[in-house]
């Protein structure tokens, strides 16, 4: 069983990896246990995640959709929150919405993780 913080790093990876359902999953599993400061960040990263996997599945425009829920709950949290930079997130966001929109191969984001905060 993760802790909170070890769902962040485990979708962190996943992400990288480009395993994007199971960064999903990750991520929602952290969201479930995160304080309700840090729900935003998790929901995020969750619709990140979603995302990436409708790109991949040639699906734009559901993945715009949760870009922009994304971005929503994300850009509050800039530059940083729960040890993830945020800053660097919304910057590979920014990217991906530009080869979405260009019709280019995409840039897929990376969760950059600095420190993750002791749990409760």
């Amino acid at each position: 069983m993760c802790e909170g913080g070890d769902h962040l790093l485990r979708g962190a990876r996943l992400m990288a990896d480009r395993r994007f359902h199971d960064a999903h999953e990750a991520f929602e599993a952290a969201w479930r246990e995160a304080s309700p400061a840090l729900r935003p960040l998790h929901q995020g990263l969750v619709q990140v995640a979603a995302a990436c996997h409708h790109v991949r599945r040639g699906r734009p425009g559901p993945a715009r959709v949760l870009l922009a829920r994304a971005r929503g709950r994300l850009a509050p949290l800039a530059p940083a929150a729960g040890g993830a930079r945020v800053d660097r997130l919304l910057a590979d966001l920014d990217r991906l919405e530009a080869a979405l929109e260009s019709g280019e191969d995409p840039r897929w984001p990376t969760i950059h993780v600095e420190k993750v905060p002791a749990g409760p």
